[in-house]
């Protein structure tokens, strides 16, 4: 048995035709394997476009991993923010002209409300965003990671990436690392294609092409290879 984890924005998600094209696939694949994504997007947003692109999965590693359910949404593990990192980070942007929105289980909030897995920082303009990014990474205590479209930094623990959270799930699926391939196109996607058979798709940034073992055009075309060498 084999198990894909997949990067979810740019990766299973481009344009409508290859993301439907990419759900069939993955559904073809789950009949004799598993399939998981690895992403970003905190579990409010994940779950809007699951409900929209009705997609069914056999892990969701949300929040950079911070957050790993399994195919009922039910938690497996989790790596929140500590409450003294809640503070640090709190403190830090304090008196910049920002918006805070906190990622618990469940809902992004601009309160504190449960185990906070993702801080995002909105910004009102990209100078102050690069700015204060430049600040906050000589802290060194958390992984951060600039969200281009929407003027906002996303800010987890340092010990959480794709990667680690995969490494963390593995036993508990009873897989090895030789039974894992993975599949993205940006930098957070990094860690685990360097560290599992790694691929990526051909949108994918040009230093994630340069480490991916190979390019495929969209994830459906690794899910085609992985079914014909079985």
């Amino acid at each position: 048995m084999k198990i894909i984890i997949s990067d979810y924005d740019g990766t299973i998600f481009e344009d409508e035709i290859t993301t439907k094209k990419n759900i069939a696939a993955i559904a073809r694949f789950r009949n004799q394997n598993l399939f998981a994504v690895a992403t970003g997007r905190s579990y409010e947003d994940f779950m809007s476009a699951k409900i929209k692109n009705n997609i069914e999965l056999d892990y969701y590693l949300l929040n950079y991993g911070a957050q790993i359910l399994d195919k009922n949404m039910q938690p497996i593990s989790i790596t929140p923010l500590t409450k003294e990192d809640v503070a640090e980070i709190k403190k830090f942007f304090k008196e910049k002209n920002v918006t805070i929105l906190y990622c618990n289980d469940k809902k992004n909030s601009l309160k504190e409300s449960g185990a906070i897995f993702k801080i995002v920082v909105k910004f009102n303009n990209r100078k102050d965003l690069v700015d204060s990014y430049k600040q906050f990474i000589k802290l060194d205590s958390f992984n951060t990671y600039i969200l281009k479209n929407h003027c906002s930094l996303e800010i987890i623990r340092k010990d959480v990436n794709k990667k680690e959270s995969i490494k963390k799930f593995l036993p508990i699926i009873k897989l090895k690392q030789n039974d894992v391939f993975v599949i993205g196109d940006s930098i957070n996607d990094l860690e685990m294609i360097t560290q599992y058979h790694g691929f990526c798709v051909e949108n994918a940034e040009p230093n994630i092409k340069a480490v991916a073992v190979k390019i495929y055009p969209h994830v459906y075309n690794l899910i085609e290879k992985l079914m014909e060498a079985k």
